[in-house]
């Protein structure tokens, strides 16, 4: 699978079943992750391993494993099935054999994204998710969170450990 930048392939990467990386061929150093370029190929794959932990919800994250048993699969793994795309940057994966997506066809600010996801997230729901479109696959933090569309704009919606409810509007 390709690391793309927008519509810019950025590395050439292969991910092994537990979300770490394998191989790793950069194809435009100046587009990697802010820290994540090294000249040494073992540095550079660490370097962004470490960016993609960051990326997909942390070991943390309250009521994680209900989570992913909800899910059916790791919260890595839904990351990358959902390509990676996040509301707050232009990273995402795509896969080698999709050349004929593009940023325009994935970036949740043109096309929306599913929020299938909130009731499992926030309140425990035990729904087997089908769609995972979401940006709360990319959104670090240890508090339940997911985002919702609210009047049109993405919006995310914070519970806290005492379940107190706060929205955070992107810009």
């Amino acid at each position: 699978m390709f690391l793309m930048h927008k519509n810019i392939p950025v590395a050439d990467i292969e991910v092994s079943g537990t979300g770490d990386i394998r191989f790793m061929r950069v194809l435009d150093r100046s587009h990697m992750p802010l820290g994540t370029y090294s000249r040494y190929q073992d540095l550079a794959v660490l370097r962004l391993q470490q960016w993609m932990k960051t990326r997909a919800i942390p070991e943390g994250r309250q009521e994680r494993k209900r989570i992913e048993n909800a899910l059916s699969c790791s919260v890595s793994d839904a990351m990358l099935k959902a390509m990676g795309v996040s509301l707050t940057d232009c990273y995402w994966f795509r896969d080698i054999r999709a050349k004929q997506l593009s940023w325009e066809d994935v970036n949740y600010h043109t096309n929306g994204f599913s929020q299938e996801t909130v009731p499992v997230i926030l309140y425990g729901t035990d729904t087997r998710i089908v769609d995972f479109r979401s940006p709360d696959f990319t959104t670090d933090g240890i508090l339940k969170k997911a985002w919702v569309i609210a009047s049109g704009v993405p919006t995310m919606v914070n519970l806290g450990i005492s379940g107190s409810m706060q929205m955070g509007r992107t810009c």
